[in-house]
């Protein structure tokens, strides 16, 4: 229940975005200019940083703790993009969450021998989402929600290949902000959650691969935040 809490906070708040009489968007120097709430599509690419929200378990060796806490974080790319009748408006969001830490030599899970242990991480997100707009001349809020496909890959090397991959729902929100430098081009900001819960896996170990159902207690969460930047496009 606790990820449609997404769909009643974006109802209360677009309700009130659009019943707010401030809503209307103030025009530029010159009324001639189009404002951004004259704009149907709007399309943003962005990059930063993400960061997984998941305790580590007690039960990680002591040796690879510091591994597993650099893959918590890592780059996010991503773009969106949304149509808008007035100021609520539809689309698809997508974003890619990458970690790689190289844990130099660990010993091998027979520990009779150490060799190098690399291990690289990617967690993706698309989905259509549902977007509200708030327009106020140069500077413009959205509140997104969405509910897509999330996949999760991990492929670690240590003498031999091992891949670990899934996909499940995902559940999202957006918090976006955008500043206008003219009435079709702005820079912004945007802070991103994502939800979902891996129950199945597909693993590989070199040629070989099986799928695996997880038990409770080791599913594998795929919570994530992100904080990011870059430019948008009003049409």
């Amino acid at each position: 229940m606790k990820r449609f809490r997404f769909l009643a906070l974006f109802a209360v708040l677009s309700l009130s975005f659009v019943l707010t009489p401030g809503t209307s968007a103030q025009t530029y120097a010159s009324r001639s200019e189009r404002s951004y709430e004259n704009t149907h599509l709007r399309v943003a690419v962005q990059g930063g940083w993400g960061y997984r929200t998941a305790r580590l378990s007690d039960d990680i060796d002591p040796a690879l703790r510091d591994h597993m806490r650099k893959l918590k974080s890592g780059y996010v790319i991503g773009a969106d993009a949304a149509w808008y009748v007035a100021n609520l408006g539809f689309g698809v969001t997508y974003h890619n969450l990458h970690s790689f830490d190289n844990a130099g030599k660990v010993k091998t899970q027979d520990a009779t021998a150490a060799s190098n242990l690399t291990e690289e991480i990617g967690i993706m997100y698309v989905a259509p989402q549902l977007s509200s707009r708030y327009v106020a001349g140069k500077h413009n809020m959205f509140i997104d929600i969405s509910l897509g496909y999330l996949s999760y890959r991990n492929h670690t090397f240590q003498g031999l290949d091992y891949r670990v991959n899934g996909k499940t729902l995902g559940y999202g929100a957006d918090l976006r902000y955008d500043y206008a430098i003219t009435p079709r081009f702005a820079v912004g900001a945007s802070f991103t959650a994502v939800t979902g819960t891996l129950r199945k896996v597909r693993i590989g170990v070199g040629s070989e691969s099986f799928d695996q159902e997880l038990e409770k207690g080791e599913y594998e969460s795929l919570n994530h935040m992100a904080l990011t930047a870059g430019i948008r496009f009003m049409l």
